[in-house]
Formats: C-alpha cells, structure tokens, sequence
C-alpha cells in the first residue's frame, strides 16, 4: 500500500482481500453463509461496510458487488436505503 496524504491507494487485489476479510468478519459474528444470504442480509452487510468505511476506497462498489453477487446498482441502492435509515 502506498500512502499519499490522507489518501491511499489500494492494488485492487487488496482491496478485494479487504473486503472479503470484513464480509468473513460479518458472516462469523452473524454465523450466517455466503450462499444463503437474504436481501435483508445483504442490506445489512452493506451498512455494516459502510461503518467499516470500505466504501471510501476506489473500486469498492465493485468489489463488495463482486463479493455478494450483486450489481453495482444494488450496492448503491442499499447504501441508499442505509442512510435514509440514518435520518
């Protein structure tokens, strides 16, 4: 990883470890599987990323849709809903 100010770049192959790492993370304490997940898990996992802060790293959207078996679209639209959750 190399820093450059308050930013970081990321190799895509880390980032999705990363990723992958805070989803096993989730998956563990929830003791749920990839493989069975329901929309509402999902929704769940997306807000739990974003209070992890993955969405901050470019190509994140692509990697947790990657890791979920979603479209993009999908990641931003529970994101969406996320914080509408917030207000």
């Amino acid at each position: 990883d190399i820093s450059v100010g308050s930013a970081e770049l990321v190799s895509d192959a880390s980032l999705e470890e990363d990723i992958d790492l805070h989803i096993q993370a989730y998956l563990t304490q929830n003791q749920l599987q990839l493989s069975q997940l329901t929309y509402t898990d999902k929704q769940k996992i997306v807000t739990y990323l974003e209070k992890k802060r993955c969405f901050r790293q470019k190509g994140a959207m692509t990697a947790v849709a990657k890791a979920l078996h979603l479209t993009r679209q999908s990641i931003y639209n529970y994101l969406k809903s996320c914080i509408k959750e917030k207000e």
